[in-house]
């Protein structure tokens, strides 16, 4: 390398110049070339500030110097990493490309996969469907088979229950009308007249209109069921016909019965019968009479009205016609002296009077149902073998009373099943097979019904046994009731012997108390018979009680 001016010249003076420098090729420049480059680098005036004072263009050619000194040291360090970049974008280039090729193949992969789930899916769901339609059908069988196991038990029962009831609704309108007329017109009389007027006069005027009727008939199970009348025995109604057809009229007839209760059989039922229901006792004299009866006919509860005479207080008269006035949901019923008394259809009237032949008007026995309670020598017996047993042997009389509830509850559970499996069965949509709960009420009725079916009999055995034993006490309950019957027609003899059953029970158990006691129920029963007659002469006898 030599330096000229001259040479320098021509160069500068060069009009390709600055497109020789641009396309200067730096990669010619070696370690060498940078070494002769030093010596004018290091120089104090080879710089920019000097050269621009002697040239503007030899101050840039002094700059370009210095950069492609400087440029070849950096591009010397970087060149290494340069080519390792290249290098490595080469690697980056085949690899990209791989993982292209990969790309490709993973989507196409995919998308087989995919064609492949759903696939696997559609044949998913389609053996689902045919699991679910196997299940359901399966399902349909048990159910059918079910229907027909819960139905064959009741195939025989319900056949002959249809040609009873096809037989039953051909003499239906004269059993109706049979018992209409019982319950209208039978209630003041006794069992005799009474049996006369059901058998006799009011049948032979069914056949005589062409009415069919039923061979025999009992107006108290037509009427009530005997759910019912089981009831009304555990709420001390005794269990004799006639109080049984007393029960029936008084629950059923339509007009407010008065009952006709010497012995206060009647109104000692009806406290316990309605004793729940919130009854109010009053008589025609008490001091809140009106407000018991406006607060009862408000509220909707029962009144029973006590020791009634031959009239009742004209206030009723409203009540008794049953004079009701609806304004819009409300229910009214003025009263002589007070107009617009809120009334309840749940509320009750009952009247009892202990007169043992009381006269009423034509207009009250036209306003009312007069019923007669007074007691049968029948129904005293049976009475007086309920507390013979209780006195004698305790165990059995709660073990009948407590048969006599089991019994109607199984009754009743019995009826309440077979209404509600009726129901469903008349009112089910769709095909039954498919209606859970029909199958649910069916094998329920079914199940329910045998255990109650066993369990029926099985109390009817108890209670046949149970019956045998207590007749043993019979007897006692005969000879009870005729003294009674006795002592009440002394009174014919002479009105100082008027004498009341409650008297009567008194001496009875009085006599069972005193009475020898024995292992034997013969000879016990023989005591009690002696001591009561012995009693009961004492009772009546004026001299014993004078001296």
């Amino acid at each position: 390398m030599m330096a000229s001016w001259s040479e320098t010249r021509l160069m500068m003076n060069d009009p390709k110049l600055l497109d020789i420098l641009k396309g200067f090729e730096t990669d010619t420049i070696t370690d060498e070339t940078c070494e002769l480059m030093y010596p004018y680098l290091e120089m104090d005036d080879f710089n920019v500030e000097m050269a621009a004072k002697a040239s503007g263009n030899v101050a840039g050619l002094c700059d370009w110097c210095s950069a492609m000194v400087e440029y070849y040291f950096i591009a010397k360090f970087v060149a290494p990493k340069i080519e390792s970049l290249k290098m490595a974008e080469a690697k980056l280039k085949v690899a990209d490309a791989e993982l292209a090729d990969a790309e490709a193949e993973l989507q196409a992969k995919e998308s087989e996969l995919k064609g492949l789930n759903d696939e696997y899916a559609a044949a998913m769901a389609e053996a689902k469907k045919t699991q679910d339609e196997a299940d359901k059908t399966k399902a349909k069988m048990n159910a059918a088979n079910k229907l027909i196991g819960g139905l064959t038990g009741e195939k025989v029962r319900w056949t002959a229950q249809s040609k009873e009831f096809e037989a039953t609704s051909r003499r239906l309108i004269g059993d109706s009308a049979l018992s209409c007329a019982f319950l209208s017109y039978c209630g003041p009389f006794n069992a005799v007249f009474r049996e006369k007027l059901l058998d006799t006069l009011f049948r032979e005027d069914c056949e005589r209109h062409n009415l069919p009727v039923s061979t025999t008939i009992n107006p108290v199970f037509f009427i009530a069921s005997e759910t019912k009348v089981g009831s009304w025995a555990l709420q001390g109604l005794p269990t004799d016909s006639l109080s049984l057809q007393n029960g029936v009229i008084t629950t059923k007839a339509s007009r407010w019965p008065i009952m006709v209760d010497p012995q206060n059989q009647a109104n000692s039922w009806i406290r316990n019968k309605e004793h729940s229901n919130g009854l109010t006792v009053t008589t025609l004299s008490a001091k809140y009479f009106r407000r018991h009866l406006e607060d009862s006919m408000c509220n909707g509860t029962p009144l029973l009205i006590e020791n009634i005479e031959e009239e009742v207080d004209p206030v009723l008269d409203p009540v008794l016609n049953k004079a009701i006035i609806r304004s819009g949901k409300f229910l009214r019923i003025n009263l002589p002296d007070k107009d617009g008394c809120d009334y309840s259809d749940k509320f009750k009237l009952y009247f009892t009077t202990k007169l043992s032949n009381p006269h009423y008007t034509p207009e009250l026995s036209a306003q009312t149902t007069i019923i007669d309670f007074t007691v049968t020598m029948q129904g005293l017996e049976d009475q007086m073998l309920s507390i013979v047993v209780n006195n004698e042997r305790p165990d059995l009389e709660e073990q009948r009373v407590q048969l006599v509830k089991d019994i109607t509850d199984y009754k009743a559970k019995v009826a309440e099943l077979e209404e509600v499996l009726l129901y469903k069965l008349a009112n089910v949509e769709g095909n039954l097979l498919d209606d859970k709960d029909i199958l649910d009420v069916l094998n329920n009725t079914k199940t329910t019904a045998t255990e109650v079916s066993s369990k029926l009999k099985a109390a009817a055995e108890t209670q046949g046994e149970i019956q045998t034993t207590c007749e043993d006490y019979r007897p006692v309950a005969t000879r009870g009731s005729v003294m009674y019957f006795l002592l009440v027609e002394c009174s014919e003899i002479n009105p100082m012997y008027q004498t009341s059953l409650l008297q009567v029970l008194e001496l009875f158990d009085l006599s069972m108390n005193n009475a020898s006691t024995s292992p034997s129920v013969g000879v016990r029963c023989k005591n009690i018979i002696d001591e009561n007659t012995h009693t009961c002469l004492l009772y009546t006898s004026p001299s014993p009680r004078d001296s």
